[in-house]
């Protein structure tokens, strides 16, 4: 950090954060030093809320990212959708553009559904949109469950695993505890990476999407009826604690 911060005041740098959480984050990269004179920083957030101005002495210009334009949330739900060195049916680029207008401009949600629905027969495309229409546009989350839904029970627990406990860990500390519960680990990986539930990311890590960690993380509270002490996975320190300390 200190070679990056001396890099940071002796020359012109181009410097991107990526979904920041919390000032802290900004902090850690960045701390006090002073940027070189024709530097820029761009950064990506959800939280409104946290400061710049203190931070940054220069010009601070704000965007709000709009909704994906339809033509290029169709682009990539047909990327995903197909094989991608190929085409889709006249019948499924028009499903396509029904199914992409009940995503709300979401690419992750564009994403995640675009590569459930790949190699899936027509009735598979009809049953997804007929599903879609039942839902309203702003819950997301009803939306990647159908992704969820279509994965078998091993891959499920795969999925959920990751959402609670192994999101930006090594890869092999899951694959262990897998094989020792006879979960097929390396299929199961592999049919989430191709759904675009995981990513892999450098040093062999799980990446998940903030969205479907909330997913996976919801889906293990509904299944306990919201009883903590019934929960399959506990990913709060402090709540594990509580409910071994009741037992006891």
């Amino acid at each position: 950090m200190k070679k990056i911060g001396e890099a940071l005041c002796t020359e012109k740098v181009l410097v991107v954060l990526d979904d920041v959480a919390e000032e802290q984050h900004i902090e850690s990269l960045i701390g006090n030093y002073s940027l070189y004179s024709g530097s820029r920083v761009i950064i990506t957030t959800r939280d409104k809320t946290i400061p710049l101005d203190e931070r940054f002495n220069g010009e601070i210009r704000r965007y709000e990212m709009p909704e994906m334009d339809a033509p290029v949330a169709l682009q990539l739900f047909s990327w995903h959708a197909s094989d991608r060195d190929s085409t889709l049916d006249d019948y499924r680029r028009q499903l396509s553009s029904e199914i992409v207008s009940r995503m709300g401009g979401l690419p992750l949600s564009i994403e995640v559904i675009g590569s459930s629905l790949k190699g899936g027969g027509k009735p598979v495309w009809e049953e997804t949109l007929l599903n879609m229409k039942k839902v309203p546009k702003k819950r997301i989350l009803k939306k990647l469950k159908y992704s969820y839904d279509g994965l078998d029970e091993n891959q499920k627990q795969n999925f959920l695993d990751i959402a609670c406990f192994f999101h930006n860990k090594k890869k092999t500390n899951a694959i262990y505890t897998w094989t020792s519960c006879e979960l097929n680990p390396l299929s199961g990986v592999e049919i989430l990476t191709e759904r675009s539930l995981i990513k892999i990311l450098d040093y062999d890590k799980f990446w998940m999407h903030d969205e479907l960690i909330a997913l996976g993380r919801e889906i293990v509270r509904e299944d306990s009826k919201y009883d903590l002490g019934k929960q399959s996975r506990l990913w709060i320190a402090k709540e594990a604690l509580n409910i071994l300390k009741t037992e006891e």
